[in-house]
């Protein structure tokens, strides 16, 4: 695997071979908090991955792909998603392992 330093400590590695992350909101923009639910891009992605539950064919490139939308129609078009990282990971399904 791969073996990214952080910082120059030698002790803190991280060591898969597959990195991504998915982020939400636009630059700039302060995003209201609901008590107990969170942003609406929290709101969003946590709706899509229980959506993809058991789902053997939710890439995460699909999921943040439907995060997106809710994103933009939840918050006006005033918030975006987008996903950063190696792109193998786009077409990795996302919960391959769910139990049915």
């Amino acid at each position: 695997g791969g073996s990214i330093p952080r910082d120059g400590d030698q002790e803190c590695v991280h060591k898969d071979t597959l990195v991504c992350s998915v982020f939400g909101n636009s630059p700039g923009f302060q995003v209201k908090e609901h008590p107990g639910k969170g942003g609406n891009f929290t709101q969003c992605f946590v709706a899509e991955l229980a959506k993809s539950k058991g789902m053997e064919t939710a890439t995460l490139s699909s999921v943040t792909s439907r995060v997106g939308k809710a994103l933009q129609k939840k918050s006006n078009c005033e918030q975006t998603c987008w996903m950063d990282g190696d792109t193998q990971c786009h077409n990795v399904v996302f919960m391959p392992n769910v139990q049915k």
